[in-house]
Order: structure tokens, then sequence, then C-alpha cells
């Protein structure tokens, strides 16, 4: 990656880098801390993915979900869901106990969150 940032730097220093590659924080720090670019930003869907599956688990519309997140790229946890403006945290951390609504990252196998550990920090 940063033998494009040279070239980025060379062709066309004025353009924006957008890094969606794995891991996002740490690319997306060495392009910082080891280019000259001053236009990066580093993207993760890991959030939007989360809100489908919260949505998907209550049945409803995407459009009807909101979810309040802490933490960054694939470390995210929803520390509040609401549907239709109404906290239903506790009715999503249930619904994820059943092994067939648990939300994962479809690319990482084996990642799934024990519910009773969801439960205790009471978090998505």
């Amino acid at each position: 990656i940063l033998e494009i940032a040279k070239d980025i730097e060379e062709l066309c220093p004025n353009a924006w880098l957008v890094n969606f590659t794995n891991p996002a924080g740490m690319v997306t720090e060495a392009l910082l801390r080891y280019s000259n670019l001053k236009k990066v930003v580093g993207l993760c869907n890991v959030p939007i993915g989360i809100k489908m599956g919260v949505a998907k688990a209550l049945d409803v519309d995407v459009d009807r979900v909101e979810v309040q997140f802490a933490g960054l790229n694939h470390m995210v946890f929803g520390l509040d869901v609401f549907l239709d403006g109404v906290s239903v945290k506790e009715q999503v951390i249930e619904a994820m106990r059943d092994p067939k609504i648990a939300m994962t990252m479809k690319n990482i196998s084996g990642a799934e969150w024990e519910p009773d550990f969801l439960k205790a920090l009471n978090v998505i």
C-alpha cells in the first residue's frame, strides 16, 4: 500500500485515498505515518452490517433501526438499539441468543459471541 501511496504522491497529490482493506486501522495508520499523503480515510462496514442484522432479527425495515455505537472498525459495540426511536436493546440481546439470528461477519467464520457474555456486557 505504501507503493500505491508513492504513486498517488507523484501522479495525483491532491487525491483522497480511501482505504477499505483490513486491518483498516493499521493500514490507514501506516499510510498516515509513513507516506506524505494527507488525504487518507479508512473505512469499515461492520456497523452497517450490525444495523442490518438488527433489522433482520427484529423483522423490520432497516430504515426504522438506529444503533448507538462505541468503538472503531471491527471492534464496535452497540450501546443501545432503537426501533422507531424507542430503545429495544434488551429485545435484540435476547434475540441474539438464538444461533440462527446471531450477527457475525460473513468473512470471519467462528467469530460468534457467547450469548451469556453479550447479556453480561449488556451491549451488542
